[in-house]
């Protein structure tokens, strides 16, 4: 069975510039305090392939918490907590955190898990919401470490069959876990940016190609084979 590779976006730039719209970048509610981290600019290297990867920002530290907030008005901005917001499911919970291992099984970064409540916020938060209502048809979105209050968040649609159990490495619900919680941590979307040989999963998750070359549009086989 194949899918469309749809599963997610990083929130742009201009939707971040936009005050008070509906996407709600910058809402009037109070922001939320981190508990650990702040935003950082990178300078690329000048080496492509690591250039192509690299939005322009990071966290300040490696050691990150992350939380499943219980209501939406812990989230402290507007837009994706107010559309059909609904927590993370426990088995979703589950991929999330095996998702986060898998990161940092691979990069010098460790994330807590902690109890989102009105006057403590974790860096990353993971919630359901209606996507489409601000105009997002894709299965997910997240947001990068320099984007005001949501940056670091990671945003999965309500009522996409994507995120229904179950949940295992290989499967296309963790491909695009590990997908948006690389948005979260500052990677942007190579394709077509990578040296031409290494615009391909084999050489990042980040990317929409499944290997160099792949033609329009992206399709990624939902169970393997």
């Amino acid at each position: 069975m194949k899918r469309p590779l749809r599963h997610g976006r990083a929130a742009s730039r201009a939707e971040r510039a936009q005050t008070g719209s509906s996407r709600g970048r910058f809402a009037s509610q109070a922001p939320k305090e981190r508990t650990t981290a702040t935003s950082q600019s990178v300078t690329r290297p000048g080496i492509q392939d690591i250039d192509a990867l690299l939005e322009g920002s990071r966290w300040n530290t490696g050691n990150l918490t992350f939380s499943f907030p219980a209501r939406a008005s812990f989230c402290g901005y507007s837009g994706e907590p107010d559309n059909s917001f609904a927590p993370v499911a426990s088995e979703l919970q589950t991929a999330v955190r095996a998702a986060l291992a898998a990161w940092s099984s691979v990069a010098n970064l460790t994330f807590t898990e902690i109890t989102e409540t009105s006057s403590r916020h974790a860096d990353m938060h993971f919630g359901m919401s209606d996507l489409t209502a601000i105009g997002n048809d894709r299965g997910g979105e997240a947001f990068f470490p320099d984007q005001g209050v949501p940056g670091g968040d990671v945003w999965l649609q309500a009522d996409d069959s994507l995120w229904n159990p179950p949940f295992f490495l290989g499967a296309f619900a963790f491909f695009a876990l590990m997908h948006e919680i690389g948005h979260a941590l500052g990677f942007q979307h190579p394709t077509g940016l990578l040296e031409p040989s290494h615009d391909g999963w084999d050489y990042s998750l980040m990317d929409y190609r499944a290997f160099p070359g792949q033609p329009t549009p992206f399709t990624y086989p939902f169970v393997p084979a």
